[in-house]
């Protein structure tokens, strides 16, 4: 049944749930849907997982070093882990594709986070 709901559908029955919720934090329904709805998936599939690193050679493309695709590292907090990362943040309306992914080191994509990619280079060549 989940399924075959339409988005339309789907939409009622959050507005449906959003008046009980509201009723019971004191706010206008409308309000809590703006904010489920704005939510978009921002993670990367294990399939698109897959293609970014085999078409990056398993290699960071902001410092050139190879990364390993382990999700468990044995090192523990490991630098060099891979982390695929969204070129165009998808906090600034970046999509959750191939091309608009990148294979980055876990370091340099925390250290970019939802920074824009001139920016990012940017800073990273001023070694800030």
């Amino acid at each position: 049944m989940i399924a075959t709901l339409t988005a339309g559908q789907w939409g009622l029955i959050l507005l449906f749930f959003a008046g009980f919720v509201a009723a019971r934090h004191h706010r206008r329904p409308r309000q809590l849907i703006r904010r489920v709805v704005r939510y978009r998936r921002r993670n990367f599939t294990a399939d698109q997982r897959r293609e970014l690193f085999a078409r990056d050679d398993g290699r960071c493309r902001y410092c050139g070093v190879p990364v390993h695709y382990e999700t468990d590292c044995p090192i523990g907090d490991c630098l060099t882990g891979y982390e695929a990362d969204h070129y165009i943040p998808a906090s600034k309306g970046g999509p959750t594709t191939v091309e608009n992914g990148r294979v980055s080191c876990r370091y340099h994509n925390r250290m970019k986070g939802d920074l824009m990619p001139d920016e990012f280079m940017a800073r990273a060549r001023a070694g800030r």
